[in-house]
Formats: structure tokens, sequence, C-alpha cells
């Protein structure tokens, strides 16, 4: 009495039995394509062989003499080489595993595999080849964020435009502890001209030609490092002096940027909406010296607004002053403008949250 699942699996099995015997029959087409192949070939060295022995025959009775006695010393180049011939086709295989390459082991064994699991093997490999691919691409980036993190390199440059003159290429590379990403890096060329001394004389002195550098950094300030005698100096003093330029202003972005995370929860805990940003906008400069926040609110109509104006320095903010407030709360902005100002930028978020407490605490915000 047949069951359900055997109906059920009958017509699987049938189709399976069915496709691999498919695949047999396409690889013993090839195998007898290639044993055909390979005997027009033994033919064909054969002949070939043949040419060439009447050849060396021909070429006088010395060279029959010597021919002879090669031919009753050695056995016949035609089966020697057929021999070595078929040697050479089996010589791969270790004696060990050489029988699992049999056709009879071929066949045997093609009825155990089937299409679907050499597909799977396929596709196997193919994903194994992708994540070698994406280790080594890693590993690249990884090499290369290394060298990244010194802050500035020196690289060569392609002086075919510049046959006559000595360039230098140096990148200045920016890291955000914000986003915990590497910025896009700036670039400055250097070219050798002639100077002129106090003493008249005629000096080559490294030279800003090119640069990539933001308008916040006085490179003309900085090319004045460039005039020292020592050029390795010179050139130490210049790449420091924009680099630390760079530092200051992206140490500035990261911790003004650092305050969009801010949510009400940090604040205050029992705050209804804990993951709401207390930050709806905010505005900077490219030197990040004057910034405008528009903070969120909750407890009045949308028209309300409420903003804050930063003024920064390298270290510190200069001043703070919050615009479209309402009068009635003009002692508690007071406050809040005094917490701010003059707030090192090493303490500005835990600043910023007591500052948020006071407008939350009196229903500004």
């Amino acid at each position: 009495m047949r069951t359900k699942n055997q109906n059920i699996t009958e017509p699987f099995v049938a189709m399976e039995v069915e496709n691999i015997e498919k695949d047999i029959e396409e690889i013993n087409g090839d195998i007898s394509s290639i044993k055909k192949e390979i005997g027009e070939l033994e033919i064909r060295y054969a002949k070939l062989s043949r040419e060439k022995e009447q050849e060396v025959d021909g070429e006088g009775d010395d060279d029959d003499e010597r021919a002879d006695d090669d031919t009753d010393e050695k056995p016949n180049m035609t089966d020697s080489k057929t021999e070595a011939f078929q040697q050479i086709r089996h010589g791969i295989f270790d004696t060990s595993i050489s029988k699992y390459f049999s056709e009879s082991r071929l066949e045997k064994d093609l009825k155990v595999i089937s299409g679907h699991k050499r597909q799977k093997t396929n596709d196997v490999d193919r994903a194994i080849d992708r994540i070698e691919q994406n280790i080594a691409i890693n590993e690249s980036v990884l090499l290369e964020n290394v060298l990244r993190f010194n802050g500035v390199t020196a690289f060569p440059l392609n002086r075919l435009p510049f046959e006559n003159s000595e360039l230098i290429g140096i990148r200045f590379d920016m890291f955000s502890h914000n986003s915990q990403s590497f910025l896009k890096p700036h670039y400055a060329i250097l070219k050798k001209v002639q100077v002129e001394s106090k003493e008249s004389d005629v000096q080559m002195r490294w030279s800003v030609y090119r640069h990539t550098l933001p308008a916040y950094i006085d490179v003309e300030y900085a090319s004045r490092k460039l005039e020292a005698e020592d050029e390795e100096i010179a050139l130490w003093e210049f790449a420091t002096g924009i680099r630390e330029g760079l530092l200051v202003v992206q140490y500035r972005h990261d911790k003004i940027d650092a305050l969009l995370n801010l949510k009400f929860g940090h604040v205050d805990p029992s705050f209804p909406e804990k993951e709401l940003k207390v930050i709806r906008t905010l505005e900077k400069d490219l030197s990040c010296q004057r910034v405008v926040i528009s903070f969120s609110t909750r407890f009045h109509i949308s028209s309300y607004k409420l903003d804050l104006e930063l003024y920064c320095s390298d270290r510190a903010v200069e001043s703070a002053s919050f615009l479209h407030h309402d009068a009635k709360h003009n002692e508690t902005i007071l406050l809040c403008e005094n917490l701010l100002n003059n707030c090192d930028m090493n303490a500005l978020i835990r600043t910023f949250k007591k500052t948020l407490k006071h407008l939350l605490d009196k229903r500004i915000l």
C-alpha cells in the first residue's frame, strides 16, 4: 500500500534521476570526443615522425650507418613518443588517487553527485571569491588609514608637464572624531623657484604652486616658513603649521556637531518625548566661528522660534546670545547666556545640557 509521502516524493526522485542521467550522457559524449581527438593527434604525430626519419635516412651513407646503429640500440621513435604521450596524459595524477579518475569510477560517482550539488559548489566558490576580494580590499583600506593617521604625507608628482621643475606634493588628512571617519583631504603642491638673498645670491627655495586648502588657512603666512635656510626644517614647519590650523578648526566642528546628537531624554529622563532631538537645525560657517542653532520646541505653537547664536574662538565659546525669545523669560535667558559665555570647548556638551535644563524647567522649550 502506498503512503501519501511516497506519492509526493516519487516524482521528484524521478526528475532527479533523469537529470543525473542527462549529465552522465553529456560527460560520456565529452570523453568520446576527447578520445577521438587524442587518436587523431597520435596518428598525425606518428606520420610526422616517419617523415622525419626518412629525411634523416637520405642525408648520406655515414648518416645512414649512424642512424642504423641508433635504430639498433634504441626503440622505435614512434612507439617511444606515443608511450611518452600516454604517460604525460596521466603523469599529473598521484598514483594513490589515479584510480579515482578512471571512466568507470567517474560514472559511478556521477550517480551519487547531483546537478544541484555541483551548482551549489559553484555558488560556494563564487561566494568564497567575493569574500576573499572583500578581505583584500579591507586590508588595503586599513593599511591606508594607518598611514593617514600621521596627518601629513608627501608624495611624488607626475613631472611630465613640468620637465624643468622640481615639485613635491603634500597631503593633509583630517579625521572627524564625531563621525569617526576621514574627511576629504587637502593638498598643497610646492615648486622650487629662484629667489635672491640679501647677499644678492640666487638660491632655490620651495614655494606654494597650487593648493586646495580652505580659505581660513593663511597660506601666505605659512609660506614664510619655507624661507628657512634648512630645507628640511622649512618643509616641516610649513606642513605642521598648516596642519595645526586645520586641527583647531576641525576640533570646533566636532564639538559643535556633537550637539546635534542631544535628545530631550539626555537632559531630562522624565521628559515625555525622550527621543525628540533638541536641535532642529544648525548652521555654521566654514571655520565654525559663527554658529546659529534653532531649537525644537514642544510647549509653543509651531510659529514659535528660539535660536542661539554662538561666536567661537580656537578653544572656547566667546559669546552666546539667544534670539527671538519672550521678554518675560529675560532672567532665565540671561542666566543661560552667562553659562555659555567663555565656555571651554571640552565642557561644551555638559554646559549645554545645564542650559537646556533651565530652558525646560521654565517651559521656554
